[in-house]
């Protein structure tokens, strides 16, 4: 685990950042942006998982590589990095 000064310099240089924690492995993830979002949905041609792997792939600022390593590691890590965006509920209606 990162102490707080070196979590305060992340997040000075990359905005909110995340810990993912598969088993006794770690990685730090930023929060997406829009650059990366097209950029995954471009490259998944509609392949949800895919997405997933990309934004991982994209976000990844440091860790234990055993994560992407390793396939079921890094299965759980991409299937985990969903949680990151958390959709809000949008009420829609016509004027």
């Amino acid at each position: 685990m990162k102490n707080t000064e070196e979590i305060k310099a992340l997040k000075a240089k990359y905005g909110r950042v995340f810990q993912a924690t598969v088993g006794e492995f770690k990685a730090i993830l930023r929060y997406p942006n829009r650059k990366d979002l097209a950029y995954a949905s471009a490259g998944a041609g509609g392949n949800v998982f895919k997405v997933n792997e990309i934004l991982f792939e994209q976000c990844w600022i440091e860790g234990d590589t055993q994560i992407k390593e390793d396939v079921a590691l890094f299965l759980s890590a991409v299937n985990s990095f969903s949680e990151i965006i958390q959709i809000k509920e949008t009420e829609i209606k016509e004027l």
